[in-house]
């Protein structure tokens, strides 16, 4: 990644010396230091060489600022402009050829990924049309058109490649324009499909496909029978039915008479009678010993009426002797 330095231009890097060379060229011209310093030698007179030791150190710190600091240790103790200049042209030069061929084959091989969107596809185009145009590799619009349609193998999108490759002044936003309205035409046409199988299904009473179930063994997972019925179950685990001493079944399953079925009824009968006698014995007991407790206070109730009486008629005899009334 480019990362911008001093008056708006990036860093030198292994990728961008084309760029980088013109914007820094461009901007020593505009400064007088071009003619000056990177394209004369220093003058041994005394009147020029001053002017040239100040227009060398100002393009020579213009130069450390476009420089990353890794790359500017290796002119550690070099404060020429021009000797500056002329190694990274020659340093970078031979790499810069080389990566114009390895960027473009790279834009040439481009394709379209297996789950990859549109949107996403152009801009990997575009990266690496930058990519070559930073080393200096010009690509046309009629190229990079030309190999991003290529990339596009599916075959929805062949009639729209072949309208497209007839106009001669294709450009690449035109491109992307019209494949995308073509993606959106086929997405919606899946969505009509769709939604016509859905309400065909609906009439004739057949459920959607994604909640159609098909019977298979669980066992297995053949469609050819169910799990109580899979042969690999059987020969993993003899079932014996408890009631004939057969083996592949259980008893409720049975093909004979079932005979166990009765007596399993008369036990679950039986059981059931012994639980219902407890519980009304149990229930009886309670009974018996509530009406007893009733029984017992009522007789305490009735005696201490009984006592009172008695107390209230000693009391009246008493009065009527002495001659007198307490009520």
């Amino acid at each position: 990644m480019s990362v911008i330095s001093y008056k708006g231009i990036e860093q030198l890097t292994e990728d961008n010396y084309e760029s980088w060379s013109l914007k820094v060229y461009g901007y020593c011209m505009g400064q007088g230091w071009a003619a000056k310093v990177l394209e004369a030698e220093e003058p041994q007179e005394a009147g020029p060489k001053a002017e040239w030791v100040k227009l060398n150190a100002q393009c020579y710190a213009f130069l450390c600022q476009t420089i990353s600091p890794t790359q500017l240790l290796a002119y550690r103790g070099i404060y020429n402009a021009k000797e500056i200049w002329t190694s990274l042209r020659t340093r970078y030069k031979v790499t810069s050829e080389a990566k114009k061929v390895e960027f473009f084959d790279e834009l040439a091989k481009i394709n379209w990924q297996e789950g990859e969107s549109l949107q996403a596809y152009f801009t990997r185009v575009r990266t690496v049309k930058q990519k070559c145009e930073e080393v200096g590799r010009q690509v046309s619009s009629h190229e990079v058109c030309f190999y991003l349609l290529r990339g596009v193998t599916r075959p929805e999108f062949d009639v729209t490649k072949s309208v497209l490759r007839q106009n001669a002044k294709l450009t690449l936003q035109e491109a992307e324009l019209a494949l995308l309205e073509r993606e959106r035409e086929c997405s919606s046409v899946l969505a009509t499909d769709a939604v016509k199988a859905y309400a065909v299904d609906k009439r004739s009473g057949v459920k959607p496909r994604s909640q159609r179930f098909e019977r298979k063994c669980w066992g297995c997972g053949s469609s050819d029978h169910e799990l109580k019925s899979c042969p690999k179950k059987a020969k993993q685990s003899k079932i014996t039915c408890f009631s004939c001493g057969g083996e592949g079944h259980v008893s409720r399953v049975c093909p004979s008479n079932r005979p166990g079925k009765a007596r399993e009824a008369n036990l679950a009968a039986s059981k059931g009678e012994k639980k219902s006698s407890k519980k009304s014995q149990q229930s009886t007991e309670a009974n018996l010993t509530t009406v007893a407790k009733k029984k017992e206070y009522h007789a305490y109730s009735v005696d201490r009426s009984r006592q009172k009486t008695v107390d209230r008629s000693r009391q009246k005899t008493a009065c009527a002797v002495d001659g007198h009334c307490c009520f």
